[in-house]
């Protein structure tokens, strides 16, 4: 399994959200690759089809894939989650993904 961790030098959510992945790793015993990748530019970003930072993607699949249609951008991402916003997707919602891409 490959986790990757896309963000934006000097994002103060990527830390955060490495510690995410790392709390969620560690509490589903799954052992995975984690993968940490700086977007620099508008063409790197439209690459890695990168929607804002920082995005978590657990091999290839977006933990909270954005809305059809969403154009890559360099901006900060924002995540909904139980109500409220965030600046990386819960904990939570990371082990389901792991839980998720682990079944098959």
């Amino acid at each position: 399994m490959i986790v990757e961790i896309l963000y934006l030098d000097g994002c103060p959510n990527a830390e955060p959200a490495e510690r995410a992945v790392t709390a969620a790793l560690a509490s589903l015993s799954i052992h995975a690759e984690v993968h940490r990748t700086v977007v620099r530019t508008e063409d790197e970003a439209a690459l890695l089809d990168f929607h804002g930072s920082p995005t978590i993607r657990v091999d290839g699949n977006d933990v909270d894939p954005p809305p059809a249609g969403t154009a890559a951008s360099l901006t900060c991402r924002i995540y909904r989650e139980g109500g409220q916003l965030r600046g990386t997707p819960s904990e939570a919602r990371i082990r389901q993904s792991l839980l998720e891409r682990n079944r098959t």
